[in-house]
């Protein structure tokens, strides 16, 4: 419960701060925002499955590991690329890469 508070008084200070940004842009008239932070975690559990990774893989910053998912050495999981394992394992050899 009080986590769950903590979450939502982040997400609101964090929203509160991206609108005075945004307001402070416009004052000096400029026209792009920049996003600093990134809500993306490319490595996430699923359940009690977890990621093993080798310690030289590469994951792009926009790419998702998600579940029961081994990477061996020297393998690298590409920008926008999805790699969920909810059922079964997913094995990625070393020194592949995975584009899409």
């Amino acid at each position: 419960m009080i986590g769950r508070a903590y979450f939502h008084a982040g997400k609101v200070l964090r929203e509160t701060g991206q609108a005075l940004d945004r307001v402070g842009l416009k004052a000096q008239n400029k026209t792009i925002f920049r996003e600093k932070l990134s809500r993306h975690r490319s490595v996430m559990s699923l359940y009690e499955k977890k990621p093993n990774m080798s310690f030289d893989v590469f994951i792009a910053p926009s790419a998702s590991v998600i579940g029961d998912v081994i990477v061996n050495d020297a393998a690298s999981i590409w920008y926008g690329a999805v790699v969920r394992a909810d059922v079964n394992p997913i094995s990625i050899g070393g020194g592949t890469n995975n584009p899409d």
